[in-house]
């Protein structure tokens, strides 16, 4: 998609019980059209249901964007991917 792109390539070993989280960008504007704001509120979300067994995290996180209230709207195409270590 963007051949003359240069990314970082990393190694990163997990261990159990070690999570992966992937984004795509539209959680930054879920929160708020502010993306500071939005940013550390998504953030503060996700924290708060770090330890939750993955499928109920989703649910969750999936249930909080999916009633728009507060300032949550889903702006923007959202995807998101945990990779649980086990």
């Amino acid at each position: 998609m963007f051949p003359d792109e240069k990314f970082e390539q990393r190694t990163v070993t997990l261990e159990p019980s070690d999570r992966l989280l992937l984004v795509t960008d539209g959680v930054e504007v879920t929160f708020g059209a502010d993306i500071a704001t939005s940013q550390q509120r998504w953030h503060d979300e996700l924290t708060a249901r770090q330890n939750l067994p993955a499928e109920q995290f989703l649910q969750e996180f999936a249930g909080l964007i999916d009633t728009p209230t507060d300032g949550i709207a889903l702006r923007d195409d959202l995807t998101m991917l945990v990779l649980e270590v086990r």
